[in-house]
């Protein structure tokens, strides 16, 4: 096999099955040699020359070869197959091209809103063995696990930049979702991850105290339990804010697992399920609301390409 121009050829290996059962061959490892000269790594059995029971590749038998280069291909790499057995042709020529690959390039880990369409498109790349986009190629996307919803056709091509898109949107249940896209010309495939998102706060009274439960779908998210006189709604992406950090009332305070806001409190922090339950005695929860008040929590996590992300739950009003 030929490799790269100014390669450095480690690792050479061999492996081949073990004979048994007193058949007659002769199981002798073949070996491995590097000419840096020509170029190029072979392996060498015993000739049937010598013994017409050598280790040669005989039917539904399967030898692997491995070899490692500090270059790249930058072509296909030549290579010969000599016949164990005298006759004509004595030898198979071929090529060898490194395999392609399909990889997500954008979209994996979003999180969406039950019933919404995520922010980003599914987005998987196909390159050849040299690293280079391949258009036209047909990619079946499937959701393999969760409710996620694929809309429209299912098949897509790439562009001309190798890409494949594919909307997706959450499904009725706060779950995590797979979605698999198959290059369907090679059976190679490559897996998105998106998040339906839960997040549910409810509060009852016991005793005097206050519980708090909160219901995500993320284990260990911080969270910051904010409680306010209703102010005027304000409508962003996750619902309506009636405890605003950034612009609070004059009743406004908070309780935090984050200790950037507030009262600092290690308990608000989802559990491995991703759920938290958390009491306070009624002085402390309600300190300064008056006889109206709101709460509502913030959940803030960092998802597995490192991009933080903002949570908040359903505004929860209480009458005294």
């Amino acid at each position: 096999i030929a490799f790269p121009t100014g390669g450095n050829i480690t690792n050479l290996s061999f492996h081949d099955g073990d004979y048994h059962s007193c058949e007659p061959f002769d199981g002798t490892d073949w070996i491995g040699t590097v000419d840096a000269v020509a170029n190029t790594v072979r392996w060498d059995g015993v000739s049937y020359a010598t013994n017409t029971d050598a280790n040669a590749i005989r039917w539904g038998n399967l030898f692997s070869f491995h070899f490692e280069s500090d270059v790249p291909a930058t072509a296909a790499l030549a290579a010969k197959l000599k016949l164990f057995k005298p006759g004509t042709p004595t030898d198979v020529t071929f090529n060898l091209s490194p395999k392609g690959s399909m990889v997500p390039v954008s979209g994996n880990y979003q999180g969406a809103n039950v019933g919404e369409d995520f922010a980003k498109q599914l987005e998987a790349q196909v390159t050849d063995g040299f690293g280079a986009p391949v258009p036209n190629q047909a990619v079946l996307f499937t959701v393999t696990s969760g409710s996620a919803l694929l809309p429209g056709g299912s098949i897509v091509l790439t562009d001309a930049t190798g890409v494949a898109r594919h909307l997706v949107r959450a499904g009725n249940s706060p779950e995590t979702s797979t979605i698999q896209a198959e290059l369907l010309a090679t059976g190679v495939t490559t897996d998105f991850t998106v998040h339906v998102r839960r997040f549910r706060t409810f509060w009852t009274p016991a005793n005097g105290n206050l519980l708090f439960f909160t219901e995500t779908e993320r284990p260990g998210m911080f969270l910051t339990l904010a409680y306010d006189s209703p102010q005027t709604p304000v409508s962003t992406p996750w619902g309506s804010i009636h405890t605003s950090i950034l612009n609070p009332g004059f009743d406004f305070g908070a309780l935090s697992s984050t200790g950037l806001i507030g009262a600092y409190d290690a308990n608000l922090v989802t559990d491995a399920t991703g759920n938290n339950n958390v009491t306070y005695g009624g002085n402390q929860a309600l300190n300064g609301a008056g006889f109206t008040a709101v709460f509502q929590m913030y959940g803030y996590y960092t998802d597995e390409l490192g991009v933080g992300n903002y949570y908040i739950s359903e505004p929860n009003f209480i009458f005294f």
